[in-house]
């Protein structure tokens, strides 16, 4: 009995002394290679091409003027954007409108959802929104996937898509030979957001090298407008400087700010979103004519 018990307490031991160890080294691999600044950038690069959607919030003040905005991109097998704008002025025109838009890479379709101003009609009166408010209103585009709030969704500093294991590679070497994203890895500063470890980036965007980058992600992801621009157009063009915030452990984009004081909060990625496309429009022209001749 006392030789089993030893047995035991032997066998216990070594269980003990195996945990510490694989602990450790999970510890040390966590440290030293999985946590790395620069690994956890390039996974965040390569882990917003091979994305189904994504959800995010914009967010920009000047001195008269608030814009906050949430869009949802699904970049998956249906490739559609959609998007709610509040956008107040202020100063002795001041207004509040809410605007609800849906893209594909070919179309834009957009609708008031409510306006609300201190401005007056000629007699004095409210102004009436009546034959505006939820009228979809549809961009016509010459280029067949110049889509715009599609695009501007997709085509971020750091482009968002759901590209084959092939293509992310050859958009990342790309972007690496061609030194698209400058960071400064020695001055990353590790922070917090909602309780989750994040690492801010200082990083700027060579715009040439960037288009060139562009250029070859909408070959893959099948968008044709870029095409014919010539990236060396863009070789005298300044440096874009941003700060970027990833989340550390699920190697995600968590924000970016730029230096105009724009500011990008990506919430949630994965929720997939199911949004019907207008099938009664008015062309766009004809909804701003409306906003022209209310009385």
């Amino acid at each position: 009995m006392i030789t089993f018990l030893r047995a035991q307490r032997t066998r216990i031991l070594w269980v003990a002394v195996i945990l510490a160890v694989v602990l450790f080294g999970l510890n040390a691999w966590y440290k030293s290679i999985y946590s790395d600044p620069r690994a956890v950038f390039n996974a965040m690069l390569e882990n917003s091409l091979r994305t189904e959607s994504v959800t995010k919030e914009v967010v920009q003040n000047t001195d008269d003027q608030t814009l906050e905005q949430i869009i949802r991109l699904q970049a998956g097998e249906k490739h559609q954007a959609q998007s709610v704008t509040n956008l107040s002025q202020q100063g002795t025109a001041s207004a509040t409108v809410v605007t609800e838009s849906i893209g594909t890479p070919t179309s834009d379709y957009v609708r008031y959802r409510s306006i609300s101003t201190e401005q007056k009609s000629e007699a004095g009166n409210d102004l009436d929104f009546t034959n505006i408010l939820g009228i979809w209103g549809k961009t016509d585009i010459e280029d067949k996937t110049s889509g715009e709030l599609y695009n501007e969704s997709a085509l971020g500093i750091i482009p968002f898509a759901n590209l084959s294991k092939v293509d992310r590679k050859k958009v990342l070497d790309l972007a690496s030979d061609m030194n698209v994203y400058r960071v400064e890895f020695q001055n990353v500063r590790k922070g917090t957001v909602n309780g989750r470890s994040t690492y801010e980036y200082t990083v700027k965007v060579l715009p040439e090298a960037y288009v060139a980058m562009l250029q070859e992600y909408a070959r893959a992801a099948g968008l044709t407008h870029l095409e014919n621009i010539n990236p060396a157009n863009y070789a005298s063009a300044d440096a874009i400087e941003f700060k970027v915030t990833v989340d550390i452990l699920s190697r995600r984009l968590s924000s970016v700010t730029y230096e105009t004081g724009r500011q990008e909060y990506y919430l949630s990625y994965g929720n997939q979103v199911q949004t019907d496309i207008p099938t009664e429009t008015v062309t766009i022209e004809e909804l701003q004519q409306r906003l022209q001749e209310v009385e």
